[in-house]
């Protein structure tokens, strides 16, 4: 039953909400987690905001670490960022002031560099394995200030991969495999010990070590870990795969121009690219459902749900449509946007310029897609959910 269960929250997307939600906006049961659900926008925003003041009696913030991620794959128990008030508090300083303050090391300009250094020789690239490679590279690298190659990169991957299949895994079934829990453990302090001399070494500034707290820096390192690992190392390539995914399947073709002019072919119009982008993230986004602890008792923010409502979106909520700017800066929170300064997403103008100058990149050698599992082209990939299936594309040589 728990894995049916398990089976059916990864993959099911809004049919498990639909199927657990008498109508939206109402309590009711999501089984597995024993959770009350929200799918409306409105009370979204509002209990959002409200996880967003750290109010004592919200709890321990996202459950999903004390309840369904086992000790074998988190350090501290819960994710970094959804963590309770006092450890939450103790490492958010460092990652505002590293991803968007004073000590910022990432640019525009030195991201597409490395994107087309990483690109330029390669002729196919996978969409989603190279996907993450590539991400995981470029977070290392321009967020950290490390020189992580993607031989590295790809071992990141599989160490992800790993501690994802543990993660979900009951804490008993562990024992059942000690060899892989013992690697992941190693692996853990080997990469904390890696971020530790990155953060002593380009971001000493950002760490401000208080009496009796000389554990602050391996506390930072862990939740950077944390966040390669799952929010910005998963985040950012699965909302790269679903931006590529409609562009190849033909739902953003109003995004896209013909090229060369009266040709068969697109490129994508860069001046509706953010839209493009926003929609994408509306309509298939990288997380459709927050999880926290309010009282002792769980809720889960079913935005995937909520992004898709008619009374907010419109009748057309269930299709891909550039919508006006203002609606997304209202409604939309891909990001956590509505958890205020204190709890939306630090990364979030990171992972929208990787997942920008990524997406220039390819269409500026041009692509097609190839080998998905019927052999076809990318009028065949479709959403199961909020996702899309994985695929590869062949990439053509650079052009004017």
């Amino acid at each position: 039953t728990y894995y049916f269960h398990v089976f059916k929250l990864l993959s099911a997307g809004e049919d498990l909400y639909q199927s657990n939600i008498v109508s939206s906006g109402n309590r009711g049961p999501f089984d597995i987690f024993n959770a009350t659900v929200y799918t409306d926008t409105s009370e979204i925003r509002k209990r959002m905001g409200e996880y967003g003041q750290d109010a004592a009696e919200i709890g321990s913030g996202n459950f999903l670490g004390a309840f369904m991620l086992n000790d074998a794959a988190m350090i501290h128990g819960t994710i970094a960022l959804g963590a309770n008030k006092h450890f939450h508090s103790k490492m958010r300083p460092f990652f505002d002031g590293t991803l968007s303050g004073d000590g910022r090391t990432w640019s525009e300009a030195g991201l597409s560099k490395d994107i087309r250094k990483i690109l330029q020789n390669k002729k196919t690239i996978h969409i989603r394995d190279d996907l993450v490679v590539c991400c995981v590279q470029l977070l290392f690298n321009h967020w950290m200030g490390d020189n992580m190659t993607a031989e590295e990169a790809r071992d990141f991957a599989t160490y992800q991969n790993q501690r994802l299949i543990v993660s979900i895994l009951p804490k008993f079934a562990t024992y059942f495999i000690p060899g892989l829990v013992n690697s992941l453990r190693e692996k853990n302090q080997m990469y904390v010990k890696r971020i530790e001399q990155l953060i002593v070494s380009n971001h000493k500034r950002e760490v401000v070590v208080e009496e009796g707290e000389e554990d602050h820096v391996s506390r930072i390192a862990w939740g950077v870990l944390d966040a390669l690992t799952f929010a910005g190392g998963l985040g950012v390539p699965t909302l790269l795969h679903h931006c590529i995914a409609v562009i190849a399947n033909g739902e953003a073709k109003e995004a896209l121009v013909r090229h060369p002019p009266g040709s068969g072919g697109y490129k994508i119009d860069l001046s509706k690219l953010d839209i493009l982008i926003k929609e994408t993230s509306r309509l298939y986004p990288a997380v459709s459902e927050v999880p926290y602890t309010r009282d002792g008792k769980r809720e889960v923010l079913a935005l995937g749900s909520a992004f898709r409502q008619h009374q907010v979106w419109g009748t057309d909520a269930q299709a891909f449509k550039l919508r006006d700017s203002s609606q997304y800066e209202e409604n939309l929170a891909a990001f956590a946007e509505f958890g205020g300064p204190s709890r939306r997403c630090p990364g979030k103008d990171l992972a929208l310029t990787i997942c920008r100058e990524f997406l220039k990149e390819i269409d500026r050698r041009g692509w097609e897609v190839i080998n998905d599992e019927n052999g076809k082209g990318g009028e065949r990939i479709k959403n199961v959910g909020y996702d899309f299936p994985s695929f590869s594309l062949s990439l053509s040589d650079y052009q004017p």
